[in-house]
């Protein structure tokens, strides 16, 4: 059998052999597991730190995730938001998993909110 790494999934590989004697070993198997293995990573748009006036205004710069196995996943981002009602240092964070659990180093973006 073969085995194709780039493709997810469960191999079996069999092993015979045959002497010029024509004896013959006990076929031997072996199970190949090929899993994802790497992380998805996340991309920011824009500055990593945004000041804003009180009450103004929060526009998303822009962020992008993608995975070497599942491709373009930006619609799975996590994004936790700041109000922008309250002054003070806020941080946005930007999390997502693939499709195998494999999860992406945190991006974050800091909003200050002043007067």
């Amino acid at each position: 059998g073969t085995v194709d790494t780039g493709k997810l999934g469960t191999y079996t590989l069999h092993y015979d052999v045959t002497d010029s004697s024509g004896n013959t070993a006990i076929q031997q198997n072996r199970t190949v597991h090929v899993a994802d293995t790497t992380a998805p990573v996340i991309t920011l748009s824009g500055p990593t730190q945004i000041t804003l006036p009180a009450n103004g205004r929060y526009i998303e710069p822009g962020y992008a995730a993608t995975d070497d196995i599942d491709g373009d996943i930006t619609s799975k981002v996590k994004v936790t938001w700041v109000s922008t009602s309250t002054e003070g240092v806020f941080i946005v964070s930007y999390e997502v998993k693939d499709s195998s659990g494999n999860p992406a180093v945190q991006k974050t973006r800091t909003v200050i909110i002043g007067k």
